[in-house]
């Protein structure tokens, strides 16, 4: 579990600064285009296609950051309020759904590849797959964290109290200590 971890802190960090960057390159584009729009009535011409798809980028990996982090907006009163056992119950079923929805994007994400890889896009003439290979990839990233959350909550099914709380605190990915920022 420790390797795994590790892997995935990694993965987490690599998708953490394409997401910044990607971002930042849609910021700056964006600025040059209206510069440059405004100053010298003149246009970028492959700007909107590549603003987009690097918004894609930096969503689908800023997302898959977010979950591997465990930064996304929980409101568990309720469940904190249920038996240890049973929020164990739901964090694997929660962690289950998961897989399952982002395994079904990826098996639908490669279904429909050959089918985009033959359509262009019109400006650019790339294959339009490529709009959706950031979304297969995030995708399979958060069945591997999914996973992984899956296990670290079936193997704190027999703790209570603080030593649970320890456990969760100390099978998050992001605060592996081994991936220096």
């Amino acid at each position: 579990m420790k390797t795994y971890r590790k892997v995935l802190a990694a993965i987490g960090f690599v998708e953490l600064w394409v997401a910044i960057v990607a971002f930042v390159f849609v910021v700056l584009l964006a600025m040059t285009q209206v510069l440059y729009r405004y100053l010298l009535a003149g246009s970028i011409w492959w700007a909107q296609e590549i603003a987009q798809l690097a918004m894609l980028v930096a969503y689908f990996f800023g997302i898959a950051y977010v979950y591997k982090a465990k930064q996304d907006i929980i409101v568990g009163f309720l469940v904190n309020r249920l038996p240890r056992r049973t929020q164990v119950a739901l964090a694997i079923f929660a962690q289950v759904l998961t897989l399952a929805f982002c395994l079904f994007l990826v098996v639908t994400g490669l279904e429909l590849a050959p089918a985009q890889l033959v359509f262009y896009t019109y400006i650019l003439n790339i294959p339009r797959f490529y709009s959706t290979l950031p979304l297969v990839l995030a995708s399979i990233s958060m069945a591997l964290t999914a996973t992984y959350y899956a296990i670290a909550a079936w193997q704190s099914r027999n703790l209570s109290g603080e030593a649970a709380e320890k456990a969760e605190r100390g099978a998050l990915i992001a605060d592996a200590p081994e991936v220096a920022i």
